[in-house]
């Protein structure tokens, strides 16, 4: 005798043994309702009686429709009650101008992060041309002592590596 696993209205993506490692996969068995299923099972195949008798029992509506119930009930036992609550017109309007104020406080601190941002941006920039003018300055400077150190056919500066005048 065989023992129905699994029931599907339409053909599985996964093989049988990812549900039941024994399990066989039969179909499509076309059921007297006209349903077409597809069947795991243990055991050998399932007569179309078994199948159609396990597939009616679970499409019943009347599990469905006490689980409704059932829910519906629990559902309104635990809601919120539903007298009207107090106004509270002070606490809305306090709570109403706190959210308010909070979120223009945060667009105003975008506004200045965005700012200090920027200035920070543009410092970067104006230190990276100053560091490029005192290259470009040390540069005239060597080349001036050069150009000195032919004249005078003395060392210069930069050819020793010293940092001062030469003895002579």
């Amino acid at each position: 005798m065989s023992r129905i696993c699994c029931i599907y209205g339409e053909q599985p993506t996964f093989p049988p043994k990812d549900q039941q490692p024994d399990a066989e996969r039969y179909g499509p068995i076309t059921l007297d309702n006209g349903a077409i299923v597809y069947v795991d099972a243990i055991g050998g195949e399932p007569s179309r009686e078994d199948i159609e008798a396990v597939w009616l029992s679970q499409a019943s509506p009347a599990p469905a429709q006490r689980l409704d119930e059932h829910l519906v009930a629990a559902i309104s036992e635990f809601s919120a009650p539903t007298e009207d609550p107090p106004k509270m017109r002070g606490m809305q309007r306090l709570a109403f101008l706190t959210q308010d104020l909070v979120k223009n406080m945060d667009a105003e601190a975008d506004k200045v992060a965005d700012e200090i941002q920027e200035a920070h941006d543009r410092a970067q920039a104006a230190i990276g041309k100053f560091r490029a003018h005192g290259k470009d300055i040390r540069k005239v400077a060597d080349d001036i002592e050069a150009a000195l150190g032919q004249i005078t056919n003395s060392p210069t500066e930069a050819s020793t590596g010293s940092s001062g005048t030469t003895s002579g």
